[in-house]
């Protein structure tokens, strides 16, 4: 379990261009910025740039790498802030924002940085137990 305040102790993954070619087939998400660096620099970017898909499972590996496997995410909030290039190392850290005993969960808000600074800043509420979901 966890207390209000609580910080991980982060984590790291470097973006390699092997990465993000398994990402982009994956996710199917053929935007030319993710794959082609011709297209991406005509729109401004030194570099091929990773789709909000993959902002969204480094925030959800937080919460794992951090919590464990069997932690539900039962919501994710995210906003992505700057992009995530081919060579970035992005580096997360998480914090319990606050607490509910009653339904066994928590609220954690996560932080994903680059070399550049802040690309992603989310919160999540947790559950620890799947016994307090209801089906309505």
């Amino acid at each position: 379990m966890v207390a209000v305040n609580d910080r991980s102790p982060g984590g790291c993954l470097f973006v390699s261009t092997r990465l993000a070619a398994l990402h982009l087939a994956g996710g199917r998400d053929f935007l030319e910025g993710h794959y082609d660096l011709d297209a991406t620099r005509a729109l401004g970017h030194p570099h091929i740039y990773m789709s909000t898909y993959f902002h969204q499972g480094l925030v959800d590996r937080a919460v794992t790498d951090w919590l464990g496997p069997n932690i539900f995410i039962a919501r994710r909030k995210a906003k992505t802030v700057a992009p995530i290039y081919v060579g970035d190392t992005v580096r997360w850290d998480a914090t319990v924002m606050a607490k509910d005993e009653r339904m066994d969960s928590a609220t954690l808000k996560i932080e994903l940085t680059t070399q550049r600074g802040l690309c992603c800043i989310a919160e999540t509420t947790i559950l620890w137990s799947m016994r307090k979901i209801t089906v309505q």
